[in-house]
This record gives C-alpha cells, sequence and structure tokens, in this order.
C-alpha cells in the first residue's frame, strides 16, 4: 500500500489536530508537517516535498492564495483547498484558478461524520497521485496568445451552439477558454463543470464576474442564447432539446459522474449535429470522451486542451 505524505496548512491547531487525526485513521495517508501560514507552507513543501497538501485560505503573514501561487511557481504540488466559507467565496475560486486542484467544505468534514470522513480520506488519496505543472504569476497574459484560435471560431457563422466539458483544473481552464470572447459572442455556451457538491452557484457567479459573457446556473426549459454560458447545476444532467432550451434531470449517475459531460454532449450531438463545437478541458477520468466523439461523427467541430498547459491530462 503507497503511503500518502500531506502537509496541513491552517492557522487554527484544533483545525489541523483534527484533520491530522481524520487522515491517520486508516494508516496509509502520514501528517508529516503543519503550516500555520501560507509562508510557513512554501518553505515546508520545499523541505519536506509532501504528496499533497491541504490549504486554508484566510491566514495571517501569507493567505492561501499567494501561497498557492508560490508552491504552483516553485515546487508544483498538489493543492486541496478546504475552506470554511459556505458554498464559497470569490477568494476559494480564485484558488482554484491559481492552480489547487478541488476543494472541500471544511464544516462538512470535522464533525464526527464516518462518511464525510471517508470521502476526504479518498480525495486526498485521488489527487496525490495528480501529476501537476507549474503555474507562474502574470497568469492572465496567456489570455492574449488564445484570442487568435477564438477569433478563428467566431468566423464559422455556421455553427450554433459551443458545448464543453471540465473537470479538475477546469476553474483555472475556463476563464482563458472565455476571456477572450466578447459579451456579444453569437452563439451560445453550455458547460458541465464538475465540482464539488454545494460550490456549483458560487463557481457560477464567480466565473461571471471574471468574464464579459453572461454566466448562471439555469432553470429547467431556459433558453440557450448568444452571449451566454449556462452552466450545469449540482446534481442534475444538463442536455439541449431541440427547442433550444436545456432539460434538467435528477437522474442516476452517468460514469459516476452527475451532471455527466457525456449526456451534455451527446445530447448537443443530436441536437445540432455540424453546427455544434465541442471542447473538453483538463481533469480527470474520462467524462466528455465519448460525447466529443459523437459531435466529431455528426460533422462537428472539436477541441480537447493539450497535455502541456492541463492540469490533468
Amino acid at each position: 500500500m503507497k503511503r500518502i505524505r500531506a502537509l496541513i496548512v491552517d492557522d487554527s491547531s484544533l483545525v489541523a489536530d483534527s484533520l491530522r487525526e481524520i487522515l491517520h485513521a486508516e494508516g496509509d495517508i502520514e501528517v508529516v508537517g503543519h503550516a500555520m501560514n501560507g509562508e510557513q507552507a512554501v518553505k515546508l513543501v520545499g523541505e519536506l516535498g509532501p504528496d499533497l497538501v491541504t490549504m486554508d485560505i484566510r491566514m495571517p503573514v501569507m493567505d492561501g492564495l499567494e501561497a498557492i501561487e508560490q508552491i504552483m511557481a516553485f515546487t508544483p504540488t498538489p493543492i486541496l483547498v478546504i475552506t470554511g466559507e459556505e458554498g464559497g467565496d470569490r477568494l476559494t475560486f480564485e484558488a482554484l484558478e491559481r492552480g489547487a486542484l478541488d476543494l472541500v467544505h471544511k464544516p462538512e468534514v470535522l464533525p464526527l461524520e464516518r462518511d464525510a470522513h471517508e470521502a476526504l480520506r479518498r480525495k486526498v488519496r485521488l489527487l496525490a497521485d495528480v501529476p501537476v505543472i507549474q503555474h507562474v504569476a502574470g497568469r492572465r497574459r496567456r489570455r492574449a496568445a488564445m484570442r487568435h484560435e477564438t477569433t478563428e471560431a467566431r468566423r464559422e457563422p455556421e455553427r450554433k451552439i459551443v458545448a464543453v466539458c471540465s473537470s479538475t483544473g477546469g476553474p483555472h481552464a475556463l476563464p482563458r477558454l472565455l476571456g477572450p470572447l466578447p459579451a456579444h459572442f453569437p452563439v451560445g455556451i453550455v458547460v458541465v463543470q464538475h465540482i464539488t457538491a454545494g460550490f456549483g452557484d458560487g463557481f457560477a457567479r464567480w466565473l461571471n464576474e471574471e468574464i464579459a459573457l453572461t454566466v448562471r446556473v439555469p432553470h429547467n426549459g431556459e433558453r440557450v442564447e448568444p452571449g451566454t454560458v449556462l452552466l450545469a447545476p449540482d446534481g442534475k444532467h444538463m442536455r439541449v432539446t431541440p427547442s433550444g432550451t436545456v432539460h434538467l434531470d435528477e437522474g442516476k449517475p452517468i460514469d459516476g459522474h452527475l451532471p455527466s459531460g457525456n449526456a451534455l454532449l451527446e445530447s448537443v450531438a443530436t441536437v445540432y449535429g455540424d453546427r455544434a463545437v465541442g471542447v473538453i478541458l483538463t481533469g480527470m477520468q474520462s467524462d466528455g470522451a465519448r460525447g466529443l466523439l459523437a459531435i466529431r461523427e455528426a460533422g462537428g467541430v472539436t477541441y480537447a486542451q493539450d497535455e502541456g498547459t492541463s492540469i490533468v491530462y
């Protein structure tokens, strides 16, 4: 059994002790250190070389955002944000944008709930194996390099919809993909982003502030409109319909995912055929691959994020 070495970063000794107890419970995760602030975290990551870092955001001396940026620039390491903010706030999603892999809600982890504790350990095991890439400051400069490709896509008037599936690393990639697009972008965009349950609405609000397009979590039957990004809600599949609306379905997970990128992209292939553009961004596992193939086979245009820029290829 592989032993995972974790570093806890939190300015509360009580929280750190609770996390240590949870992570140690089954013997395969070892907490090798505890940092009380971001400055200590950057130093200890360099000294200890942990397999994974759990990161608080609001801390003295150096907050979690700057620590994430420093760690990902100089000693790239999988980072799991553990936040006390209900549903996440702007800082939470900024942490993902700077290179953290995922997030969990602190109040759900710390009570004595075995299911929540086991879910945390599973997430740590999964993320510790992710081969993360280096991120450097000045990340928004990369948007200029994407402007040419997105302009070319915009010159194809026959395209009627853009469908996107992303998972781990998506909050980092989506602003770069959608950021260069103007508010008057001529087609609607539908997105499945895998994110921890309870954070979807907050992520939509954050992304809406980051880009010129209008971003929202739709209601059932909402129309797909130009210049608008519809983000699939937590716990529901989102499909497009021939009438140009979205249908939300509280069905069972598909290949372990709810919402499912395959469900969205396959519906786009069926309804729009060669008028569709399909995109898969960074993320673990294979959700969206089958749907992207369906769009390709229907004559649509398909893109996949390259390995060099993907947090998880």
